[in-house]
């Protein structure tokens, strides 16, 4: 009976965290809207001007009703003395807070080995 409780308890547990995702990430059309929901808050927290995403969403469960999505972001820097020189940016999508936070990530990757 314990063993059962245990597996229940389990299995409730499990059953919340798919539950805190995304539309309950139950099918294609939420995690595209979801998708779209992050790159929008995502280019509207960059910093840099003409910002594209670079790569796929990668997406980090959190705790029982947490998803952290990472987006990683390509444009060029504002910055007069910049002189238009590309720049990364990392950006961090809460989804709980739908909150994007964008932080420089130029070392992260050489943009220079870039094709």
């Amino acid at each position: 009976m314990a063993r059962f409780l245990r597996l229940s308890a389990s299995l409730l547990g499990l059953s919340l965290a798919v539950a805190a995702l995304p539309a309950s990430a139950s099918s294609p059309q939420a995690w595209s809207a979801y998708g779209q929901q992050v790159v929008k808050a995502c280019l509207a927290a960059s910093g840099l001007r003409n910002p594209k995403p670079v790569g796929e969403r990668v997406d980090l469960p959190g705790g029982s009703d947490a998803l952290t999505s990472a987006l990683l972001l390509e444009g060029t820097y504002p910055q007069p003395h910049m002189a238009g020189r590309r720049g990364l940016e990392l950006c961090l999508y809460d989804a709980r807070s739908k909150q994007a936070r964008v932080a420089e990530a130029d070392r992260l990757i050489s943009l220079s080995r870039k094709p």
